[in-house]
Formats: C-alpha cells, structure tokens, sequence
C-alpha cells in the first residue's frame, strides 16, 4: 500500500476530475445556465447538482476502495444503529 502522502494524492486528483463532471452533467440535466457568471441557481438545480455530486463521490470511494485498497466497498461500514444521539447534534 502506498504511503499517507501519496495515497491523497492519488485520490484527490480523480475526486476533483470525476466530482467536478458529474456536477457540471448534473447542472446540464438541471437546466442551469453554465455559461453566465451572474446565473444564481434555484433550489431545484442545487439539489440535482447535489445528489450528482455525491453519485460522484461515492463513485470515486468505490474505485479507490476497488482498485487501490483491493477491498470491499462494504467494508466502510457505514453504520447508523445506535447512532440517532449523533444525528441529532449533527443537525441542530
């Protein structure tokens, strides 16, 4: 496995590319006007270029977690059992 230093680069570098265009594929499909520096989006075009914003991410983790750790994606183990104290502070 490589280092601290390089294992961020080699996943930070992918996680802009990849983000950054599923964001602007989700602000084409939302309609947003990508090409005005003055264009504001409205809460609609920022929810769809959200939710590709993280199909993007989670994308990115898979392949990292696929191809450079050669482990499972389910090894992450995102858990939320016993964890509604949490999720209470988290939003407030």
């Amino acid at each position: 496995k490589s280092e601290g230093w390089q294992r961020i680069l080699l996943f930070v570098l992918p996680y802009l590319i990849i983000v950054g265009l599923f964001q602007f594929i989700g602000g084409l499909i939302a309609g947003a006007d990508l090409t005005s520096i003055e264009f504001e989006e409205n809460s609609i075009q920022q929810l769809v270029i959200s939710i590709f914003d993280l199909a993007g991410t989670f994308l990115v983790l898979w392949f990292f977690m696929k191809f450079v750790d050669r482990e499972s994606f389910i090894n992450l183990r995102f858990s939320t059992k016993n964890r509604l104290k949490d999720f209470i502070v988290v939003f407030l």
